[in-house]
């Protein structure tokens, strides 16, 4: 019994480990590097106005994306996300998803059934997704200018992700 009661503290402990390690509102966010289907090196810093060759218009919200092909919920957002991604691009808010540990081809093959609108960057070694601990797919972030943690959590609907869009990136509440 005094084993099971060892074994189920030390267990305790891994896991909350985990969690304290997962991003956390208020946290800066981590910078990382990745390529896009193209091919091209993207970085977070990228959208955050530290490198205005990349961004010449400035800082730019983030709403950060993790999926992968097989996740039957990633699918379900995708359409969600390409709806959205328009109305605020031209609100400073940019989309990146970040597909983790597949292959270049297979999400490539996923973004054009998919029509997916916006930027897709490759994480094939789960290097990104490590970073950020990511628990489950989907899993979404939302940064602000500052680089900063607003958001973070699961699949969302088009009702949900505006009201978190709105009410924590643009400023605003939305009325329900």
């Amino acid at each position: 019994m005094r084993r099971f009661g060892i074994v189920l503290f030390v267990f305790a402990l891994l896991l909350a480990g985990y969690a304290h390690a997962q991003p956390r509102l208020g946290e800066k966010a981590k910078d990382f590097t990745l390529e896009n289907l193209k091919g091209e090196k993207v970085s977070l810093k990228d959208f955050q106005g530290f490198n205005l060759k990349v961004q010449p218009e400035g800082k730019k919200n983030v709403f950060l994306n993790f999926f992968t092909t097989w996740c039957p919920y990633c699918r379900e957002e995708v359409p969600i996300l390409n709806k959205l991604y328009p109305e605020y691009k031209d609100k400073n808010v940019e989309f990146i998803g970040i597909d983790v540990r597949e292959s270049k081809k297979k999400v490539s093959t996923f973004a054009e059934k998919y029509k997916i609108a916006y930027p897709i960057l490759l994480d094939p070694k789960g290097e990104v997704g490590n970073l950020y601990r990511v628990p489950y797919f989907p899993f979404n972030l939302i940064i602000d200018q500052n680089g900063v943690i607003k958001f973070v959590g699961g699949f969302l609907s088009e009702k949900d992700l505006k009201k978190e869009l709105d009410k924590i990136i643009l400023g605003k509440k939305r009325k329900e």
